[in-house]
């Protein structure tokens, strides 16, 4: 079974991106940079649901560049604990 909504939502947010990139005035290479991500993890997740139907869910995690610092800051669920 193919789901279409995954690239009409690709294709929006390409949209949106191509139009703010000329607002700006983006030179070529920044343009690039800033369009493709460093580092792409995709999952695929299977389920079986109530009905004995198996099914896949497919997850993306993306990263862009992180040059201006770490995007997302971690945080350990034991960090109120001592390392001794």
């Amino acid at each position: 079974m193919l789901c279409t909504t995954n690239s009409t939502f690709n294709e929006s947010a390409d949209a949106r991106f191509e139009a703010a990139a000329r607002k700006l005035g983006l030179e070529e290479g920044l343009y690039r940079f800033l369009k493709y991500p460093n580092k792409e993890v995709t999952v695929y997740i299977p389920v079986v649901l109530d009905s004995g139907h198996l099914e896949v869910f497919i997850g993306y995690r993306v990263h862009h560049s992180i040059v201006r610092g770490p995007g997302q800051r971690r945080h350990s669920i034991f960090s109120h604990r001592d390392a001794g």
